[in-house]
């Protein structure tokens, strides 16, 4: 169930920055939040084994699909310098839900069990990634800002757009398909408790 989860949010998270370039991230992200929050409120509801393994194997995979490439895409134009660090906070704030979630849902399960633990996670969910996600912009100048790094016109002219790769560059470098690799191996490294 993880692998196919990691699989898929892997394997549709080109997709979603695409989609998230065409129609926005505030749209991405919550469609993803819809989809992660069905997927862990379906198996609350469920009367035999596929169907929580389904519901967070495909559903769960496809929304998480929709947490880093809009993020990113939506973060990188805030930021003229520190953008690396700043792509790098956003993903560690990833790996660290993965951290501490898990211990969570241990303890929600102790405590409520399975089927309602699902259900907390599925409304919490929703609720707080929906909230959350309305307070993106897609741009600086949207809100009639500069990107952090830039000066006013006058101060220091803005020294026009970062240097980068574009998308055929970029998936001709080594880099990337390390990158690439690393997160598709992930999936695999899960062990189940025993």
């Amino acid at each position: 169930m993880p692998t196919l989860c990691f699989f898929l949010s892997g394997a549709l998270a080109a997709p979603a920055g695409w989609l998230t370039d065409r129609v926005g991230p505030m749209a991405v992200i919550c469609t993803s939040v819809i989809l992660l929050s069905l997927g862990y409120l379906l198996p609350s509801q469920a009367n035999s084994a596929a169907g929580p393994f389904l519901s967070l194997g495909i559903i769960v995979g496809a929304g998480m699909s929709g947490g880093i490439a809009p993020v990113l895409s939506t973060v990188a134009p805030w930021y003229r310098t520190r953008r690396g660090l700043m792509a790098g906070l956003v993903i560690a704030g990833i790996g660290s839900g993965t951290f501490v979630v898990p211990s969570i849902a241990s303890l929600l399960i102790a405590a409520f069990g399975w089927r309602v633990s699902f259900l907390l996670f599925g409304i919490v969910t929703g609720g707080t990634v929906a909230g959350l996600s309305l307070l993106f912009r897609r741009e600086p100048r949207d809100m009639a800002l500069l990107p952090y790094g830039c000066q006013p016109a006058g101060v220091n002219p803005d020294p026009g757009p970062a240097d980068g790769l574009s998308r055929t560059e970029a998936s001709r470098t080594l880099e990337l398909w390390i990158l690439i690799a690393l997160y598709a191996c992930a999936g695999f490294l899960y062990k189940s408790p025993s």
